[in-house]
């Protein structure tokens, strides 16, 4: 990406992240968790791309909106409602480029959290913490240009209401969703 100038944004490149160049392998307990987080970014894209709505689309694994919080991936969705791509568009990917925001345009951002189980619930009612007080602090709108919305993406529903209730204590007045890969 930087060697074909494809990537205008260097703060991009900077958090992308790579193999380890001594050439370990990765680590085959977080494969199945990697996997779903693909998954879930993949789908996102696929449905971005057929969205006349949606003119750009920026997808990231492992961010870090600040030093304290890491996001399984953030993907943040460029939509202009009054103002569609024409239909030969239709099924490309218009992956962000660093445009500005246009009237008219908004920007839904969304901060992926993949629980496969092997966490404590308290663990993830920190990371429901974190996302509270980063909100209230403005990191989200400095870093971002707006509000995240938290998607804890777990294996059975008992668990994502568990972590809604949860959710709901911590942050009543806040926003999230807690949904299985097939729900």
């Amino acid at each position: 990406l930087n060697t074909l100038e494809v990537e205008r944004d260097p703060l991009t490149l900077d958090r992308l992240r790579s193999r380890d160049p001594r050439g370990r392998k990765p680590d085959l307990r977080t494969v199945s968790h990697d996997l779903q987080v693909s998954w879930w970014c993949l789908n996102v894209i696929l449905d971005a791309t057929e969205n006349r709505c949606c003119r750009k689309l920026y997808v990231q694994t492992q961010f870090h909106p600040e030093k304290s919080q890491r996001i399984d991936a953030l993907v943040i969705v460029r939509l202009s409602p009054d103002s569609a791509r024409p239909a030969a568009e239709v099924g490309s990917i218009p992956f962000f480029d660093g445009t500005e925001l246009r009237p008219g345009e908004v920007d839904l951002r969304f901060a992926l959290e993949v629980d496969k189980g092997t966490e404590e619930l308290k663990v993830l009612l920190e990371k429901a913490q974190k996302y509270r007080d980063l909100h209230k602090a403005g990191v989200y709108t400095a870093t971002l240009g707006g509000p995240v919305l938290p998607v804890f993406l777990v294996q059975t529903a008992r668990r994502a209401a568990q972590i809604a209730r949860e959710f709901q204590a911590i942050w009543p007045s806040g926003w999230g969703v807690a949904a299985t890969p097939i729900s």
